[in-house]
């Protein structure tokens, strides 16, 4: 008998199943490259977005992170959770999401503190503002305010420095930590006007304007949101206003310039940021819509009452703006002898 078994002419059994394997791996392959397109087309975000903040709640940093979480959250259709992680002068919570996965899912509300004054006086912080994080926008400008006690013997900024002068190194001052960018702020103020002063560093701004109010602190430069009731109730009182022109919470205070300390201005900024590596199409993505927010009528006149410029700038703009605040506020410590302790 001849061979009954039936082939395809031209076609051999071993050949056949190894085109059927092939044609089972392109199948496979093509169905990941369809799932692996769709993960990637899905809108941004899927989930809750964890943004960190690097003080402790209550203060001015988390007055901004949580007016734009409330705005973001609702363009966004996703929660916005505020992660406050205070310490290090901003940079404990600036290294969680240094080292957090570039997705778009863990994003940081960094400051002057955190991003230029703690890199350039803090041995122990190793990072770069610019070659760690992923700049997305500058949210807002904050005013630092001279304020002192309300019995301090001095009501203007001459007879502050002529205080200061008289009992050099004997009046305190109090900022937010080591190397803040309030006791940056304070030591340029000093260096300026030529006067010395005690630093008292604390964990936070809460804690230091209670010492303020009960009069164990006589002085402080801050941002206005968490002092201005006790400004306006008569516990504390402004003595210079940082920016160069007068702010709309509180029009009476003057500026430096205008109450006899020429050319000086004292002005911190809060902006978004993400870590390195950052797909250049979602840092546009997730600026765009935090512009949008910053632009809404609601969260705009939250941060003018508060005394806050909102900026809004793009993510070049941002890149820009930081890279010219850390040149120049390395150039002005190494000018005054500046050093964290």
């Amino acid at each position: 008998m001849g061979d009954t078994t039936h082939r395809t002419k031209g076609m051999h059994p071993t050949r056949t199943t190894a085109c059927v394997r092939t044609t089972r791996a392109l199948t496979l392959a093509a169905a990941a490259l369809l799932m692996a397109t769709a993960a990637q087309a899905q809108p941004f975000p899927s989930r809750a977005v964890r943004l960190v903040h690097t003080f402790p709640a209550g203060g001015p940093v988390d007055f901004v992170t949580r007016g734009a979480a409330d705005e973001l959250s609702k363009l966004w259709g996703q929660p916005v959770i505020v992660d406050p992680r205070p310490g290090g002068g901003g940079s404990i919570g600036s290294d969680i999401v240094r080292v957090s996965p570039p997705d778009g899912y863990t994003l940081l509300t960094g400051t002057h503190s955190g991003m230029v004054a703690a890199p350039l006086l803090i041995s122990s912080v190793r990072y770069h503002p610019l070659k760690d994080f992923t700049p997305i926008t500058q949210m807002v400008n904050s005013p630092f305010f001279l304020v002192a006690h309300a019995q301090l013997p001095a009501n203007n900024l001459k007879e502050v420095i002529a205080l200061m002068k008289a009992q050099p190194g004997k009046l305190n001052y109090g900022s937010v930590g080591q190397g803040s960018s309030t006791h940056l702020a304070f030591e340029m103020f000093a260096f300026t006007a030529g006067v010395q002063a005690l630093h008292v560093p604390y964990k936070g701004t809460t804690p230091m304007v209670v010492d303020l109010l009960s009069g164990t602190l006589q002085l402080t430069i801050t941002s206005i949101p968490t002092v201005l009731p006790y400004v306006k109730s008569g516990k504390l009182k402004v003595i210079a206003n940082g920016s160069t022109k007068r702010s709309v919470a509180l029009p009476d205070a003057p500026t430096y310039g205008e109450a006899g300390l020429p050319g000086f201005e004292s002005v911190t900024w809060y902006g978004l940021f993400g870590p390195a590596r950052l797909p250049a199409a979602l840092v546009q993505d997730i600026s765009a819509t935090a512009r949008k927010a910053l632009a809404s009528p609601p969260l705009l006149a939250r941060y003018s009452e508060a005394g806050l410029e909102t900026i809004a700038s793009t993510p070049e703009q941002f890149r820009k703006f930081i890279d010219q605040e850390y040149e120049r506020w390395a150039r002005l410590i190494r000018q005054a002898g500046i050093t964290a302790q």
